[in-house]
């Protein structure tokens, strides 16, 4: 939920993704927070500046900070950039201004995309009603449906109003058929590239993210494999694996790993090299035990 107010020390997880030589997508994940769009325009200007298109910008938040949503939908509206709510993602609360800002934007059916009043910090009425009327304008300016910035506006804060697919496309949403590869699909390759995410997560927050990729390389070895993704499971006395295999873009067998043990609790999220080798050559992704606790 939206606060007018807010911690310093919340922030958004940004990864880039996809080949250093080809359009790469920004997963902006959590809360936003108030520093957020500073640091996504140092990731384009190194877009820029390095010679490759301007990224695309995948979301999957359920709200933050009101200040912090503005600042990054004025980075997406400065650098054009289109926005993306990917299959299993949400986008929600404060997020759904920034989704909103994009040139292009698009979602999958699996995604959910919410809407609500603005919520005071400290539970001050009135400027919870300046900041849900503030929205609105911000909103209308960015052509969203009068019909989407009423339902905004009348949902209390601690509900949520999920928009349909006719309600997307009203505001111009390119929704993504099943059998259409998603961004961060196309910028599979990448978690073969580096060990695991370069900014410190939560074990809730590494978990969503595995999660996600191991659901993109499903569909894309699905996609791969006349609609049956490859998927490999194993146990032992001491624990499970289960393994997903795909080809990345630059043809290379790949398979994401997850070892869990008997209380289904994850121990190892690995990486694999699968290329003609009896045993894949494995690297971890992230070590849960690492991670900060959540």
């Amino acid at each position: 939920m939206w606060s007018v107010l807010a911690s310093m020390t919340q922030a958004a997880t940004l990864e880039v993704y996809g080949p250093i030589t080809a359009k790469q997508v920004v997963q902006l994940s959590g809360l936003i927070g108030p520093d957020d769009g500073r640091r996504l325009t140092g990731l384009v200007k190194d877009s820029v500046e390095a010679g490759r298109l301007v990224p695309s910008l995948s979301l999957d938040s359920l709200g933050g900070t009101f200040g912090g949503s503005v600042e990054l939908a004025q980075v997406v509206r400065i650098f054009e950039l289109s926005t993306y709510v990917e299959d299993g993602a949400q986008c929600a609360s404060a997020c759904f201004l920034v989704f909103a800002a994009g040139k292009k934007k698009f979602a999958s059916y699996g995604a959910r995309i919410g809407v609500h009043a603005v919520k005071d910090s400290k539970g001050d009425a009135d400027r919870a009603a300046a900041g849900t009327e503030a929205m609105r304008r911000l909103l209308t300016a960015l052509a969203v449906p009068l019909s989407i910035t009423k339902r905004m506006a009348e949902t209390p804060n601690d509900k949520m109003a999920w928009l349909s697919v006719p309600e997307l496309r009203l505001m111009g949403v390119s929704v993504l058929g099943r059998s259409e590869p998603s961004p961060l699909e196309v910028a599979l390759p990448t978690p073969a590239d580096h060990p695991g995410p370069q900014t410190p997560l939560s074990k809730p927050e590494a978990a969503q993210l595995w999660e996600r990729l191991i659901r993109t390389a499903a569909r894309l070895s699905a996609r791969q494999h006349g609609g049956l993704a490859q998927v490999q499971n194993a146990c032992t006395p001491e624990a499970c694996t289960s393994l997903v295999s795909y080809t990345s873009q630059n043809q290379a067998e790949t398979a994401l790993r997850t070892t869990r043990d008997r209380s289904r609790k994850i121990i190892r999220r690995e990486v694999c090299d699968v290329a003609a080798a009896a045993e894949p050559r494995c690297r971890a992704w992230s070590d849960p035990a690492q991670t900060p606790p959540g």
